[in-house]
């Protein structure tokens, strides 16, 4: 089932996806204690999605994590929104990070 992101608020898409995320987690034997730690799994997961095929290899939990870890919670849901408007996820998000 292919979602557009366009049109799709943070919130939403959480709970649009808590069922998948669930599922994983149980896989996993991992529950997220808090928002932020879902909010990054959504991070990666849509990193992952766009590495998919290329000569990258998948980014891990803690990788994002801590690449993020200066972020607040309304931060991140502003660069999750601005990623996923954006043409690549991927592209925006690591250009976003950079040191100005």
């Amino acid at each position: 089932m292919e979602t557009s992101f366009k049109n799709i608020n943070l919130e939403k898409y959480l709970e649009e996806n808590r069922a998948r995320a669930d599922e994983k987690q149980k896989l996993q034997g991992f529950k997220f204690s808090n928002h932020r730690q879902e909010v990054i799994q959504r991070f990666v997961d849509r990193i992952n999605k766009d590495r998919e095929g290329s000569k990258y290899k998948a980014v891990t939990w803690s990788q994002v994590n801590g690449q993020l870890r200066t972020y607040e919670i309304a931060d991140l849901g502003r660069l999750f929104k601005q990623c996923t408007e954006a043409k690549c996820f991927s592209s925006l998000f690591w250009w976003s990070l950079k040191k100005k």
